[in-house]
Protein backbone atom coordinates (compact mmCIF):
# COMPACT_ATOMS: atom_id res chain seq x y z
CA UNK A 1 0.00 0.00 0.00
CA UNK A 2 1.23 3.46 -0.97
CA UNK A 3 2.47 5.93 1.93
CA UNK A 4 1.64 8.64 -0.54
CA UNK A 5 -1.00 11.51 0.02
CA UNK A 6 -3.76 10.85 -2.38
CA UNK A 7 -4.02 13.62 -5.22
CA UNK A 8 -7.89 13.41 -5.49
CA UNK A 9 -10.14 12.90 -2.14
CA UNK A 10 -12.98 11.31 -3.55
CA UNK A 11 -14.55 11.44 0.29
CA UNK A 12 -14.32 12.53 3.87
CA UNK A 13 -16.23 12.49 7.26
CA UNK A 14 -15.87 14.53 9.73
CA UNK A 15 -16.39 13.91 13.67
CA UNK A 16 -16.40 15.68 16.72
CA UNK A 17 -16.62 15.27 20.70
CA UNK A 18 -17.80 11.81 19.72
CA UNK A 19 -20.67 13.00 16.96
CA UNK A 20 -20.46 12.18 13.64
CA UNK A 21 -21.00 14.99 10.67
CA UNK A 22 -21.07 11.59 7.81
CA UNK A 23 -21.13 13.17 5.11
CA UNK A 24 -22.44 16.97 5.62
CA UNK A 25 -18.65 18.18 5.25
CA UNK A 26 -17.87 20.08 2.29
CA UNK A 27 -14.73 21.44 2.85
CA UNK A 28 -11.87 21.10 5.48
CA UNK A 29 -9.01 22.57 5.79
CA UNK A 30 -6.03 21.14 7.95
CA UNK A 31 -3.39 23.22 9.80
CA UNK A 32 -1.00 25.12 7.80
CA UNK A 33 2.50 24.32 9.37
CA UNK A 34 4.82 27.20 9.45
CA UNK A 35 7.94 27.82 11.82
CA UNK A 36 8.72 30.53 13.29
CA UNK A 37 12.37 31.65 12.42
CA UNK A 38 14.65 34.79 13.06
CA UNK A 39 17.73 35.80 10.64
CA UNK A 40 20.95 35.72 12.53
CA UNK A 41 24.21 36.96 10.64
CA UNK A 42 27.38 36.11 13.20
CA UNK A 43 30.63 37.38 12.38
CA UNK A 44 32.80 36.23 9.74
CA UNK A 45 29.11 35.07 8.16
CA UNK A 46 28.60 36.06 3.87
CA UNK A 47 24.59 35.69 4.00
CA UNK A 48 22.30 35.43 6.86
CA UNK A 49 20.83 31.65 8.04
CA UNK A 50 17.68 30.89 9.48
CA UNK A 51 17.23 29.94 13.24
CA UNK A 52 14.11 28.31 14.15
CA UNK A 53 12.66 29.69 17.47
CA UNK A 54 9.24 27.90 17.39
CA UNK A 55 6.11 27.59 15.29
CA UNK A 56 2.82 29.42 13.96
CA UNK A 57 -0.26 28.92 15.48
CA UNK A 58 -2.30 25.95 14.63
CA UNK A 59 -5.71 26.71 13.20
CA UNK A 60 -8.45 23.68 11.37
CA UNK A 61 -11.28 24.95 9.84
CA UNK A 62 -14.31 22.94 8.32
CA UNK A 63 -17.79 23.12 7.00
CA UNK A 64 -20.97 21.47 7.74
CA UNK A 65 -24.34 21.71 5.82
CA UNK A 66 -25.97 19.47 8.34
CA UNK A 67 -25.34 18.48 12.03
CA UNK A 68 -26.43 17.75 14.96
CA UNK A 69 -27.83 20.75 17.26
CA UNK A 70 -24.93 19.46 19.25
CA UNK A 71 -22.04 20.89 17.36
CA UNK A 72 -23.63 24.38 18.14
CA UNK A 73 -22.80 23.54 21.99
CA UNK A 74 -18.87 23.07 21.14
CA UNK A 75 -18.23 26.52 20.79
CA UNK A 76 -15.87 27.90 23.89
CA UNK A 77 -15.04 24.21 24.76
CA UNK A 78 -11.38 23.30 25.88
CA UNK A 79 -10.05 19.83 24.13
CA UNK A 80 -12.91 18.95 22.08
CA UNK A 81 -11.33 15.94 20.03
CA UNK A 82 -12.07 15.88 16.08
CA UNK A 83 -10.85 13.43 13.69
CA UNK A 84 -11.25 14.19 9.36
CA UNK A 85 -11.62 10.78 7.71
CA UNK A 86 -10.23 11.15 4.14
CA UNK A 87 -10.22 8.19 1.39
CA UNK A 88 -8.81 8.63 -1.44
CA UNK A 89 -8.62 6.22 -4.84
CA UNK A 90 -6.09 6.83 -7.58
CA UNK A 91 -6.46 6.14 -11.21
CA UNK A 92 -4.69 3.28 -11.14
CA UNK A 93 -7.36 1.97 -8.45
CA UNK A 94 -4.78 1.98 -5.55
CA UNK A 95 -6.59 3.06 -2.37
CA UNK A 96 -5.90 5.45 0.33
CA UNK A 97 -6.80 6.35 3.43
CA UNK A 98 -5.60 9.58 5.30
CA UNK A 99 -7.07 10.75 9.07
CA UNK A 100 -6.40 13.58 10.93
CA UNK A 101 -6.39 14.21 15.06
CA UNK A 102 -7.35 17.32 16.08
CA UNK A 103 -7.91 18.46 19.82
CA UNK A 104 -8.56 22.21 20.39
CA UNK A 105 -11.34 24.65 20.91
CA UNK A 106 -13.94 26.08 18.76
CA UNK A 107 -13.67 29.90 18.73
CA UNK A 108 -15.74 30.68 15.67
CA UNK A 109 -19.19 29.45 14.53
CA UNK A 110 -19.55 31.96 11.01
CA UNK A 111 -23.25 31.13 9.60
CA UNK A 112 -23.75 32.76 5.52
CA UNK A 113 -26.98 34.52 4.11
CA UNK A 114 -29.86 32.63 3.42
CA UNK A 115 -32.45 32.73 0.87
CA UNK A 116 -35.48 30.56 0.93
CA UNK A 117 -35.39 27.82 -1.59
CA UNK A 118 -31.42 28.90 -2.84
CA UNK A 119 -29.43 28.08 -0.15
CA UNK A 120 -28.16 25.13 2.54
CA UNK A 121 -27.26 25.84 5.99
CA UNK A 122 -24.06 25.92 6.21
CA UNK A 123 -22.02 26.60 9.31
CA UNK A 124 -18.25 27.38 9.15
CA UNK A 125 -16.66 25.74 12.47
CA UNK A 126 -12.69 27.04 13.18
CA UNK A 127 -10.30 25.69 15.46
CA UNK A 128 -7.14 26.56 17.09
CA UNK A 129 -5.40 23.44 18.20
CA UNK A 130 -3.17 21.94 21.27
CA UNK A 131 -2.72 18.75 19.45
CA UNK A 132 -2.36 18.06 15.69
CA UNK A 133 -1.60 14.13 14.26
CA UNK A 134 -1.75 13.23 10.21
CA UNK A 135 -1.89 9.44 9.74
CA UNK A 136 -1.66 8.43 5.93
CA UNK A 137 -2.04 4.94 5.25
CA UNK A 138 -1.43 3.80 8.85
CA UNK A 139 1.88 5.67 9.21
CA UNK A 140 1.72 9.17 11.15
CA UNK A 141 3.92 11.66 9.42
CA UNK A 142 2.85 14.47 11.90
CA UNK A 143 2.57 14.98 15.44
CA UNK A 144 2.47 18.06 17.12
CA UNK A 145 1.21 18.13 20.65
CA UNK A 146 1.49 22.34 21.70
CA UNK A 147 1.40 21.43 25.84
CA UNK A 148 3.99 19.08 26.22
CA UNK A 149 6.74 20.53 23.80
CA UNK A 150 6.16 18.00 20.76
CA UNK A 151 6.39 18.80 17.15
CA UNK A 152 7.18 15.31 15.23
CA UNK A 153 7.75 16.03 11.62
CA UNK A 154 8.61 12.48 9.40
CA UNK A 155 9.94 10.73 13.14
CA UNK A 156 11.67 13.55 13.68
CA UNK A 157 11.32 16.06 16.81
CA UNK A 158 12.05 19.54 16.11
CA UNK A 159 11.63 20.21 19.97
CA UNK A 160 13.68 16.92 21.27
CA UNK A 161 17.33 18.74 21.94
CA UNK A 162 15.29 22.04 23.44
CA UNK A 163 13.04 19.83 25.56
CA UNK A 164 15.73 17.67 26.84
CA UNK A 165 18.57 20.85 27.74
CA UNK A 166 15.86 22.58 29.27
CA UNK A 167 15.13 19.15 31.23
CA UNK A 168 11.48 18.27 30.06
CA UNK A 169 12.29 15.33 28.04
Amino acid sequence: MSRRVPKLINNFAIYADGFSAGASGTRFMLPDLKLKVKEHQGGGMFTPTDIVVGSEKLMATFDLVQYEAAFLALLGRENVQYTVRMYGRGSTGDEQTVVGYFTGKLIEQTGREHTVGESEYKLTHSITLTHYALEVDGAIVHDIDVQNGKFIIGGVDLCGGMNEALGLA
